[in-house]
C-alpha cells in the first residue's frame, strides 16, 4: 500500500510543480506615499489589502510578508546602508525580489495634486527588469475618511489581474413545443352589466322626473278649470263678453290638457319605475348572469326591456 501511495505521489508531483510554475511568484512592496498624506498605519493596512486581494485572484503565488521582511533586514545588514529602511526605489526593490526568488514585484505609489490623488501600480518582471502590466485609479483625498483609498485598491487589482473571459455557452437546444389541447374559455367573475344597469337606472330616474313635471302641469290646468268654472270665473267671463259656446270650449280644453298630462305622467311613472328597478337589478342581482344581449324596445304604451341568454 505504501508503495502505491509513493508511486501516486511521484506521478502527481510533476503536475503540481507545473501548476505552481504557471503562477509567477510575486513580492508586494510597500506603497510609497509620495504626497505624504496618509499615516503609516493606513499605508501598512493598504499594502496588506493589496497583498490579500492579489492572492485572492489565484493568478499569483504571493510571497509571505514575514519572509519578505526578514530578507529585507538581511539585505540591510549586508549592505550596511540605511537607505534600505524604506525600500521604494528599484535599486532596493529589484535586489530584494531577486533575493526572495520572486519572478515579479508589485510596486505602487500614491501621488496627489490638491485633493485629487492617483494610486498607481506596476508589475515588474525581474528577469527582464521591465514593467509588464500597470494600473492607476483616481480618488479624492479626505483627511477625515482615509478609507477612500480602499476602493481604489480593489480597482487597481482588477486592472492588474483582469478576470479571464468566460467560455462561450453553447446555443440552447430548442425542443419542439407540445401541442396544447384547446380548452373552453372560462368566464371571469366580473360585473359585465354594471354600465348597462347604471344607464337604465338613470333613464328611469329621468322618466320619473318627467312624470312629476307632467303632474305639476296637469294640476295647474285643473286649477285653471276650477277657477274658470267658479262663480267669480263665470261672472268675469260674461263681463268680458264671452259667450256660452266659447266658455264651454275653453273649459273642455283645460280638462283635456289636464287629462292628457295626467295620462302621460302615469305612463312615465310606470316606465320610469320599471327602468329604475331593472337598472338596480342589473347592477346588483344579475352580477354573474350570462346575459348575451340587452335591448330596450319601444311599445305603443311605452317601452319594453328585452334580455336574451341563459337563465
Amino acid at each position: 500500500m505504501r508503495t502505491l501511495f509513493a508511486a501516486l505521489a511521484m506521478a502527481l508531483l510533476p503536475l503540481l510543480l507545473s501548476a505552481e510554475a504557471r503562477q509567477p511568484k510575486i513580492a508586494v512592496m510597500e506603497i510609497e506615499d509620495t504626497a505624504q498624506r496618509f499615516d503609516a498605519s493606513v499605508i501598512e493596512n493598504a499594502t496588506e489589502m493589496l497583498r490579500s486581494k492579489l492572492t485572492a485572484t489565484g493568478r499569483f503565488v504571493v510571497i509571505d510578508k514575514s519572509r519578505q521582511q526578514e530578507k529585507l533586514k538581511s539585505l540591510i545588514k549586508e549592505e550596511k546602508r540605511e537607505s534600505y529602511k524604506e525600500c521604494y526605489d528599484q535599486k532596493c526593490q529589484i535586489p530584494l525580489g531577486q533575493a526572495l526568488a520572486a519572478d515579479t514585484i508589485l510596486r505602487s505609489s500614491i501621488s496627489c495634486i490638491s485633493q485629487n490623488c492617483v494610486l498607481s501600480a506596476e508589475l515588474v518582471d525581474l528577469a527582464k527588469e521591465a514593467t509588464v502590466r500597470g494600473g492607476s485609479v483616481e480618488f479624492l483625498y479626505n483627511p477625515d475618511s482615509p478609507e477612500a483609498l480602499f476602493p481604489a485598491i480593489v480597482e487597481v487589482i482588477r486592472q492588474l489581474a483582469p478576470e479571464p473571459p468566460k467560455p462561450a455557452e453553447p446555443p440552447p437546444v430548442l425542443s419542439p413545443k407540445p401541442i396544447e389541447t384547446p380548452t373552453e374559455p372560462v368566464m371571469e367573475r366580473k360585473h359585465p352589466y354594471l354600465w348597462w344597469g347604471l344607464g337604465t337606472f338613470l333613464a328611469g330616474a329621468g322618466l320619473l322626473g318627467g312624470a312629476i313635471a307632467c303632474d305639476v302641469q296637469a294640476a295647474d290646468w285643473y286649477d285653471r278649470y276650477r277657477e274658470l268654472t267658479s262663480n267669480d270665473g263665470i261672472s268675469d267671463w260674461v263681463a268680458g263678453g264671452g259667450t256660452q259656446e266659447s266658455f264651454v270650449r275653453k273649459a273642455n280644453d283645460m280638462i283635456e290638457n289636464g287629462d292628457d298630462l295626467r295620462t302621460m305622467s302615469i305612463a312615465f311613472y310606470i316606465t320610469g319605475a320599471a327602468a329604475a328597478v331593472t337598472g338596480l337589478t342589473l347592477m346588483i342581482w344579475w352580477k354573474d348572469m350570462p346575459v348575451e344581449q340587452l335591448a330596450i324596445l319601444p311599445t305603443p304604451g311605452g317601452a319594453m326591456l328585452s334580455f336574451s341568454g341563459e337563465f
